[in-house]
This record gives C-alpha cells, structure tokens and sequence, in this order.
C-alpha cells in the first residue's frame, strides 16, 4: 500500500492527478480497490492517448476510433504503430482514473479529528480543514497542494482564512515555493510526512505534528508570578487588598 500511496501522491502533487488503465494494473488489485472505495480515486472519462505495447519505442499516440461490427457500440478504438501500422487498443485500456483531492481533504480532516466543516478555499489548491487543541492551543488547519504558479495565491488566501492566532498548513508539492511569502502564523508541514494510507483509510501522525508545533509559555510565566507570605491562620477578613496607580498593596 505504501509504494501505491506515493505514487498517488505524487501524482497529485504534479497538478495532474490521472493515472490510466496501464499504471493502475501494476499495483496489487486489493490497494486499487481500496483506493477507489475509499472515494479517493474516481474514473473519469476514457483516455484520448494510449502508449503502444506492441513495440518497442513505447510510443504514446492519439486515440482514433472507426466503425467496427465487432463491437456492440459500433465503434473500435486504434492507435497508429511502425510495426502494426494500426493497433487495436481493447476497451480497458482506455479506462483512467482521477484523484478526488476534495475527498483526502475530508478524510485528512476526519483522521485528525477536526471541529468544523471543511471548506473549498482555492478550487484544487487550498481547503481549510477545520479546528482542534494541539500543543496548548486551538489551531486552524489547511491542506494545500502547490504547484511550481500558485504559492503566493495560497499563502495569502491561507493566511486571510486563519482566524485561530496559530495554523497548520499540510502542504502537497513542492513547499520551496512557499518561501519568501508570508506565513508566520503558520507551522508548514509536508503533507507524505504525516499522512500514510492503510486499509483504504487515512491516518495522521498527531504527535509528530503536535512535536513540531511552537510551545505556549504559560509554565514560564506563571514562574514569573511572586507569592506573598502571610502569617500562619490569618482569615480573608483580615485581608486587604488595595489596588494602587502602578501596583498592588496586600
């Protein structure tokens, strides 16, 4: 399952999230359907360009399609080849499937057991997952899938949606494309680094994301905070407090 969730995230990544009939069958039948269960892979429509396994160029070629009585449709779909000059390419072979990145973003978001709906921010690009208490605090959390054009549109849309003081932004690509934008706010994470896929479900390393999070100092200040000694058995009735102009006389 590993080696087939790379493979998808990788292709996602791309900004071309399609994997044809022939990438499909090399991995173990029960990941693919796992996949497509899950709703993270969904078939599209059939392919218009097909790579020739007749020869051995492995040369990739537009689909042409000619009336056949061998077919029920009428239709039969072919590829030009030197060595067959006219290939039949079977039915199958045209069949491809498409990743659902809104469907990882909810499922990303159910794994890490997100308050909130998640929301479409940037069409493909960008969604707000939702909010939960990591690290001391309540954070925003994004998933992002950046191409080597949309880093500041993401960036700038990510930080405009933040309304926790703190994000966690999950990013998918190439995140060098992120830098030089502004997102202090938010602690950037690589997306393959925390999400795996096992048994056709998502799952999110919390603790390593909690790990990665910046500490609130409330131990530190509350170090900060004098004590002020009293005789043993004084009663609140013999207590008084004033509050002065710049301090406090007990």
């Amino acid at each position: 399952m590993r080696d087939a969730w790379r493979a998808l995230l990788a292709r996602t990544a791309c900004g071309e999230p399609l994997f044809s009939f022939d990438e499909t069958r090399r991995w173990r039948q029960n990941e693919f359907e796992q996949f497509r269960a899950s709703g993270l892979l969904r078939e599209v429509g059939q392919a218009q360009f097909v790579t020739c396994d007749a020869c051995d160029d492995a040369h990739r070629e537009e689909v042409i399609w000619r009336s056949s009585v061998r077919e029920p449709s009428g239709m039969r779909a072919y590829i030009p080849c030197p060595v067959e000059m006219a290939l039949h390419v079977p039915a199958e072979r045209l069949r491809q499937w498409s990743v659902d990145a809104d469907e990882m973003a909810r499922q990303i978001a159910a794994a890490m057991e997100l308050a909130g709906t998640v929301e479409s921010v940037l069409v493909g690009r960008l969604w707000k997952l939702g909010r939960r208490r990591l690290a001391g605090r309540f954070r925003d959390a994004f998933f992002a899938i950046v191409t080597d054009t949309d880093g500041q549109a993401i960036t700038e849309t990510a930080v405009a949606r933040l309304n926790a003081t703190h994000g966690i932004l999950l990013v998918l690509g190439n995140m060098d494309r992120l830098k030089g934008w502004q997102v202090a706010h938010f602690t950037l994470l690589e997306a393959p680094e925390v999400v795996s896929c096992g048994d056709g479900r998502l799952d999110v390393d919390l603790d390593y994301i909690e790990d990665a999070l910046p500490r609130e100092r409330t131990a530190e200040k509350s170090a900060e905070i004098r004590s002020v000694p009293i005789p043993e058995g004084t009663r609140w009735d013999q207590l008084t407090i004033a509050v002065l102009e710049t301090s406090l006389l007990v």
